[in-house]
C-alpha cells in the first residue's frame, strides 16, 4: 500500500526526505471548499504554484498536484502545475465522464491524471469513469459524505455497501481515507481501518491531518516505518481474525452515528 504525505510544508518534506513514502500531494483545492464544508471537520490547504515549485526543489519523489475543478481555473492550474514540476495532477468533485476526457484532453499526456469520486454523480458512472485512462481513482468521504447528509460520520459508505460496489467496478489504482500511527486513529482504530483497507485491497493512501497530530517531524521516518509493519501484520492475520476486525470496525461504525 502506498502512503503519500498530503503537504507541501518544506519542513514536513524535509523530514520524511528519507522516509518509506511513494510522494507528496500538494492541494491547490479551494474554490466553493468553504461553503461546501461548512460544519464538517475539514481542512483546507492553501498552497499555491511557489509551494509546489518549492516541493518539487526540495524532493524526487513522486508529486501530485490537487487541482481545482472549476471552469475558470482548471485549464490554467493544469498548465501551472506541470509547468511547476508536478509528476501527477488530480481532480476533485467529478461530476461527469465528460469533463474529465476535457481534462484528459488538457492535459494532453504531459502528466497522469487521477480523479477524486466524491460526489452522488460520480457514484453513478463509476463504471464510465474507470475506463477512461486515468492513474488513480480516489474516494473522497469527506465530500461524499456531505452529499449524502452524512457529515456526521463520513465512514458510513465503508459499512453500507457503498464503497463495496464501487470497488466492484474500479480497476484503476483504487485509494480510499487516512491513515495514522500504531495505536491511534479517531474515531476508529487506525488497525482497524487498515484491516478494512487490506479488505478493499486499496492501492494507495494519504498521510493527513491525523498523522500530523499524532506524530512529530523528528519521528514522522519511524512513525512511517511503523504503519508498514502494521500493514504488513495486518495482511497476514488468518481468516477468522480479519472477518472479527470487520465486525469490530461496522460496529464502531455505525456507533458513531448514535453517539
Amino acid at each position: 500500500m502506498d502512503l503519500y504525505f498530503f503537504t507541501a510544508n518544506p519542513d514536513q518534506i524535509r523530514s520524511t526526505s528519507s522516509a518509506q513514502i511513494s510522494g507528496y500531494v500538494v492541494d491547490w483545492e479551494k474554490c466553493d471548499k468553504a461553503k461546501r464544508q461548512t460544519g464538517a471537520n475539514t481542512s483546507i490547504s492553501n498552497y499555491s504554484v511557489a509551494d509546489l515549485e518549492r516541493a518539487r526543489n526540495l524532493t524526487t519523489k513522486h508529486l501530485i498536484c490537487r487541482i481545482n475543478n472549476h471552469p475558470a481555473l482548471i485549464a490554467t492550474e493544469i498548465e501551472q502545475s506541470i509547468a511547476a514540476g508536478a509528476d501527477e495532477i488530480l481532480l476533485p468533485m467529478v461530476k461527469t465522464a465528460e469533463e474529465v476526457r476535457a481534462a484528459l484532453d488538457l492535459v494532453a499526456g504531459r502528466a497522469p491524471l487521477g480523479i477524486l469520486i466524491e460526489t452522488n454523480e460520480a457514484v453513478a458512472i463509476a463504471s464510465k469513469l474507470n475506463d477512461l485512462p486515468l492513474s488513480r481513482i480516489y474516494i473522497g468521504l469527506n465530500d461524499l459524505s456531505i452529499s449524502r447528509n452524512q457529515a456526521h460520520n463520513i465512514l458510513l459508505p465503508l459499512v453500507d455497501g457503498t464503497i463495496d460496489a464501487l470497488r466492484g467496478k474500479i480497476t484503476r489504482p483504487f485509494g480510499i481515507a487516512g491513515v495514522t500511527i500504531p495505536g491511534k486513529g479517531s474515531p476508529i482504530p487506525v488497525e482497524l481501518l487498515l484491516a478494512e483497507l487490506l479488505r478493499l485491497e486499496v492501492a494507495f493512501t494519504f498521510l493527513r491531518r491525523s498523522f500530523i497530530k499524532d506524530s512529530s517531524p523528528d519521528s514522522y521516518a519511524t512513525d512511517i516505518e511503523n504503519i508498514h509493519r502494521l500493514i504488513a501484520a495486518a495482511a497476514e492475520l488468518k481468516n477468522g481474525l480479519r472477518l472479527h476486525r470487520r465486525e469490530q470496525f461496522i460496529q464502531m461504525v455505525q456507533a458513531c452515528s448514535t453517539n
